[in-house]
């Protein structure tokens, strides 16, 4: 009885430091993690000069400038100005069939090579 109990006792001596050390590596691994997930470096970008609004016409939306010039005529359903200050636009031609077009401020197409594309205005 009393070998049965040293041999209890020796296993519980190597089964709760190897448990001691299991649990440690977890919490250095999720501290890890955690740590290089809140480490993204960037910034916030403030907009205080507006260049770009919306035109809404026939219906239809398109693109002013802050000088009042029509840069997109007014074609799309829908339209997104993601960022006022940079001249790039997402149209939906027919929000049913989620067809967009990118544009820039010379009305010319961009970011032509993608499935599809979505705004979201947060």
């Amino acid at each position: 009885m009393k070998k049965l109990n040293k041999q209890k006792i020796k296993k519980e001596n190597i089964i709760i430091p190897i448990i001691i050390i299991l649990i440690l590596l977890i919490a250095f691994f999720i501290y890890i993690i955690v740590k290089k997930a809140n480490s993204k470096d960037y910034s916030i970008e403030e907009i205080t000069n507006f260049s770009y609004f919306k035109l809404y016409e026939n219906q239809k939306y398109g693109v002013i400038d802050s000088k009042g010039n029509i840069l997109v005529p007014a074609v799309y359903e829908i339209l997104e100005i993601p960022n006022p200050s940079k001249p790039v636009f997402i149209g939906y031609l027919n929000k049913n069939e989620k067809k967009t077009e990118v544009v820039n401020d010379k009305n010319e197409k961009i970011l032509t090579n993608y499935s599809r594309s979505i705004a979201y205005n947060v």
